[in-house]
């Protein structure tokens, strides 16, 4: 996931150096961020609406265990994430 006013394309360079046999890897633009719709700044809470987002894709492909990569904002998102959600 990624920072704050980023967007997903920031892992471009890196995924390469990471990826392993039978790995897959998704990365999504937060609302408000990259290629996604804007929000609202009154409507906008970054760490709740990046949760609810997380939590959308994650019920959209019924994933029972994954990992989360993330750095600045989707660090905070993600570790936030694992611990309201810990299983």
């Amino acid at each position: 996931m990624h920072g704050w006013l980023d967007n997903a394309g920031s892992f471009d360079t890196l995924l390469p150096l990471i990826m392993k046999p039978r790995m897959t890897v998704l990365a999504i633009d937060f609302p408000g961020h990259g290629h996604s719709s804007h929000v609202a700044p009154v409507h906008y809470d970054a760490h709740i609406e990046c949760m609810l987002a997380m939590q959308s894709v994650i019920h959209h492909y019924g994933w029972d265990k994954f990992t989360i990569l993330g750095h600045s904002l989707g660090a905070i998102v993600g570790f936030v994430y694992a611990g309201v959600f810990p299983e």
